[in-house]
């Protein structure tokens, strides 16, 4: 199966467009309704922040770029939706290495 949009490389990009084609044959795998789950890790930055964290939003962009482009191109972006959730905090204030650190959320 093929889809209509060059997804990214990246393993986000990779697994979306899994699920773009997932969700491409929705009718002939007779399902209505879909949830998908795809982890997204990396972004554990306690060094060099704000280069990493440029990185990670870049392939972020892209890639939820590419799985809208998609869904628009088959009809189908108005029957998505996309979270995107995080579970930990982070410290306001940099540490020495110019990353955060784990904070809690009180």
């Amino acid at each position: 199966s093929v889809t209509n949009t060059s997804f990214p490389t990246s393993f986000l990009g990779q697994q979306l467009s899994v699920v773009a084609k997932m969700i491409g044959h929705h009718a002939e795998r007779g399902v209505e309704t879909d949830i998908f789950f795809i982890p997204n890790g990396g972004w554990d930055h306690h060094s060099s922040l704000i280069a990493a964290s440029k990185v990670k939003f870049r392939e972020l962009d892209n890639s939820i770029k590419a799985f809208a482009d998609e869904m628009k191109s088959i009809g189908m972006w108005d029957d998505v939706t996309v979270i995107q959730t995080s579970e930990f905090a982070r410290t306001l204030n940099p540490n020495s290495n110019g990353g955060s650190d784990h904070a809690w959320g009180g």
